[in-house]
């Protein structure tokens, strides 16, 4: 979470959630932050998986950069492919398409109710 890189992108991450305005000191206390943000037992299973979007680009980014000597990742190119990876994995969670992506894009706390 100190690392420049990932404090960017997490906080552009919790900047598009709109949920705190602090980054916080670490993973866990992240994940509780984020879903306390959650009114009801399916919007905190949907912010879970939200989560896991940032800490599985950031690795990917990673592991390109160190084993295929990719280019360094920029903070808006990894946070759009984390938007771009939480909706495919929320819609493929939900019995029906709850929303577009532009949708999903501007605010993914709507697409959650």
């Amino acid at each position: 979470m100190h690392c420049n890189f990932v404090s960017a992108v997490w906080y552009e991450v919790f900047r598009w959630l709109v949920v705190v305005q602090n980054i916080p000191p670490d993973m866990f206390t992240s994940f509780v932050v984020l879903i306390e943000e959650g009114k009801g037992k399916r919007t905190k299973k949907d912010l879970m998986v939200v989560w896991h979007a940032p800490l599985w680009s950031m690795w990917r980014a990673r592991n390109d950069q160190i084993f295929n000597t990719a280019l360094e990742f920029s903070t808006e190119a990894a946070v759009e492919k984390i938007k771009e990876l939480s909706w495919h994995w929320f819609i493929g969670r939900a019995a029906s398409n709850p929303c577009m992506f532009y949708e999903w894009f501007w605010n993914p706390l709507l697409c959650m109710v």
